[in-house]
């Protein structure tokens, strides 16, 4: 019998993990989920960590999540993500960045788009890749960002009803 592929999920808060279970049709991979919220930490809080700190923390984590036998890595942080160089994977398996799907879809959309953030601190980045995205496929997105105040601690503290409520009201 041969082993299910496993895929090796980097992310900043363990209440990513549900969310990727969820989507992966039942028996088809093995999920190896390593939750590592120190980074996210240091980025938003530490002026003395570098870019090229968070850079080389995110390369030694995924070095250590690949040595462990996955078939393919799939980050969900989005400040993770933009740590990471542009560059084509070292790793000889497929790495996955869970904002690119995200953005290919919005690039096929029509009109102005408004993007809803929770936690302040991911704005630039995901914004930053988003438009070296779209500057690629020339294809300039009509973007408006707003962050939802108050909600991301409320997921940071495991309030998980109360921050999908006060998502879903906005």
């Amino acid at each position: 019998m041969s082993r299910k592929p496993r895929l090796g999920c980097l992310h900043a808060h363990h209440s990513n993990i549900g969310y990727i279970e969820d989507i992966i049709p039942q028996g088809t991979l093995e999920a190896v989920h390593f939750v590592e919220p120190g980074l996210l930490r240091r980025i938003g809080s530490d002026v003395g960590f570098s870019r090229e700190d968070a850079s080389e923390q995110v390369r030694k984590q995924l070095d250590w999540i690949v040595a462990c036998g996955v078939d393919a890595l799939l980050i969900t942080c989005t400040n993770y993500i933009a740590a990471m160089a542009d560059e084509p994977s070292q790793y000889g398996i497929p790495v996955v960045k869970i904002d690119e799907p995200f953005f290919a879809y919005l690039m096929q959309q029509p009109a102005r788009h408004l993007l809803l953030f929770s936690n302040p601190d991911t704005v630039e980045g995901a914004m930053q890749r988003l438009q070296a995205y779209a500057a690629a496929r020339d294809m300039p997105p009509q973007i408006e960002v707003e962050v939802i105040p108050n909600t991301f601690n409320l997921f940071l503290s495991g309030q998980t009803e109360a921050y999908n409520r006060a998502v879903a009201e906005r």
